[in-house]
């Protein structure tokens, strides 16, 4: 959570944007490492060696693409609480609801817990466990207290779960994202290295 104005804004966990960007840069080296195989044609394996490094390039190449788009997924995606109201930006998508307008909240109790808000027009779903575990329960206490009690469904069921939430966001899981945030640092730099070492820069 950043700020203390009225609206706190959160994002999303940094061990996502790492791990998209290490899963870009393997498979940027893979695809370099495939195309470049096929067009030596070393061993005489393949019969048609521009074919096999266009298929390859274009499978690995998917699997980028699909990296950075997490990758960008998880550096823009912004939700934003405040004392009225409630929206969410992603990639492609803008949604926000006024709290006095929402039909039904859902609270769903699996893993670190799901939020689903509805209005007559959008629906908004939020999975905690992409977010910080030091920010989850400020996002639940946000929308439990701003959000009318009487279109909330299955908060007895949630309790377990935010309690859980509230016990581990300065241990457990805020002790392992970080550890998971340095690891795929490292991992990075290291393929970052390789893939330089690969294309002789």
């Amino acid at each position: 959570m950043m700020g203390d104005s009225p609206e706190s804004v959160y994002r999303v966990a940094d061990f996502y944007r790492y791990a998209a960007a290490a899963s870009a840069t393997l498979f940027a080296i893979l695809m370099v490492v495939a195309v470049s195989f096929a067009l030596a044609n070393p061993d005489g394996s393949f019969g048609r060696p521009v074919l096999a490094a266009v298929v390859s390039g274009a499978v690995l190449g998917a699997f980028f693409v699909g990296s950075l788009v997490s990758w960008r997924w998880a550096c823009v995606s912004t939700l934003i609480a405040g004392a009225d109201h409630v929206s969410y930006t992603g990639i492609f998508v803008h949604k926000k609801l006024e709290y006095d307008q929402v039909i039904r909240l859902k609270w769903r109790a699996y893993g670190s817990g799901e939020i689903i808000i509805d209005d007559r027009c959008v629906r908004l779903s939020l999975d905690l466990n992409t977010y910080a575990a030091r920010d989850r329960p400020a996002i639940v206490e946000q929308l439990r207290t701003g959000i009318p009690e009487e279109v909330q469904q299955g908060w007895d069921q949630f309790q377990g779960v935010y309690e859980a939430l509230v016990e581990d966001q300065d241990t457990k899981s805020e002790t392992l994202e970080r550890a998971m945030s340095i690891g795929t640092t490292f991992l990075v730099a290291i393929l970052m290295g390789y893939i330089s070492g690969i294309l002789g820069c």
